[in-house]
């Protein structure tokens, strides 16, 4: 996988899908965090045992220099590491574990975040672009 912004969107937002329609469907009796492993081991296998927290945004801010938030309900505008978080560049205040959403917690709810988050990331992105 090229670990470009718009490669782990995309792959984020697949990812996500499939977790949260899973959840929803009882079809495996595991929790969120072991989906996102089962997910990352069948769609890339070469990243599963790598990745940070099983997740595509926290590997980008690994890979910018920064480390996750160790308590990440305190990431955001409260903690600063995560400012390399993909999520970021569609919401300055995106935090995946927030009082409001919580990816763990509410995992279909979480995924509807990323979908409104990545819609106003494509709004800035054409914004940008028509200047």
């Amino acid at each position: 996988m090229r670990w470009t912004q718009e490669n782990v969107w995309r792959e984020t937002l697949s990812g996500w899908k499939w977790i949260s329609a899973t959840i929803a469907s009882n079809e495996y009796d595991l929790d969120v965090y072991d989906l996102k492993s089962l997910w990352l081991s069948v769609v890339h296998p070469e990243l599963e045992k790598a990745i940070q927290n099983n997740c595509l945004f926290c590997e980008m801010v690994v890979r910018a220099g920064d480390s996750p938030s160790p308590n990440p309900s305190t990431c955001a505008s409260k903690w600063d590491n995560c400012k390399a978080c993909p999520g970021r560049s569609g919401d300055t205040a995106f935090c995946c574990e927030s009082e409001d959403i919580d990816w763990y917690k509410d995992p279909g709810g979480f995924y509807e975040y990323l979908l409104k988050t990545n819609r106003k990331r494509l709004k800035k992105k054409r914004l940008k672009k028509k200047r």
